[in-house]
């Protein structure tokens, strides 16, 4: 593959993620098509199946891509600090760009988890979310010789915070960014000081 072709196929991928992330604030993503995402990216829909399978392969990227970005915008910001050592600071941080990532993204979060929603979607996004969580905690050197489990923890830990998120999005009328940012500080304090998980 040469150089200039390679530029167009990211250029034609950067225009289809965007055209979904446009539609995504506009509607739920079971009533969009690849035509709605073609028509927008203004992009035929061979150039699209040359890339994707079909619409959930390119929302599964589009997710992939976020999560990607928010962990290194993790890694930057935690590079001075040890998991091990600054627990608290290091969740925080975690807690601070996830709490960003969702208030920026309101209406397409709105149309990804709704309760009458595409059950796949959601699914998507909830395992990209708990993969996401999982893989600061692996990379940290946490591992499954730890009692309980540290893939245990990591499923209680990953989808509390996806239910919490949900429960934000539903209720963000009554509860400010800050005021959620310090609830879950608040929470992540109370479980590393009553060092709960060695209860366990």
């Amino acid at each position: 593959m040469n150089k200039k072709e390679d530029i167009r196929i990211k250029r034609s991928k950067y225009e289809l993620n965007a055209a979904l992330y446009k539609l995504l604030k506009e509607k739920s993503f079971s009533k969009i098509t690849v035509i709605d995402i073609c028509e927008t990216a203004n992009i035929n829909r061979m150039t699209f199946y040359n890339h994707y399978q079909d619409k959930y392969d390119l929302f599964n990227e589009s997710i992939l891509n976020g999560f990607r970005l928010l962990r290194e915008e993790y890694d930057k910001r935690t590079k001075h600090l040890d998991i091990h050592k600054d627990v608290y600071e290091c969740l925080s941080i975690l807690a601070e760009i996830f709490v960003e990532f969702v208030y920026n993204n309101v209406p397409v979060l709105n149309h990804i988890l709704e309760r009458n929603e595409d059950n796949l979607a959601s699914f998507m996004f909830n395992r990209a979310l708990d993969e996401s969580f999982s893989n600061v905690i692996l990379d940290a050197g946490f591992n499954d010789s730890m009692n309980p489990p540290i893939s245990l923890v990591i499923a209680f830990f990953a989808g509390g915070s996806s239910s919490l998120f949900e429960y934000w999005i539903n209720h963000k009328d009554s509860i400010s960014k800050e005021e959620f940012l310090s609830y879950i500080k608040r929470a992540i304090k109370a479980v590393i000081d009553t060092n709960i998980l060695k209860k366990i």
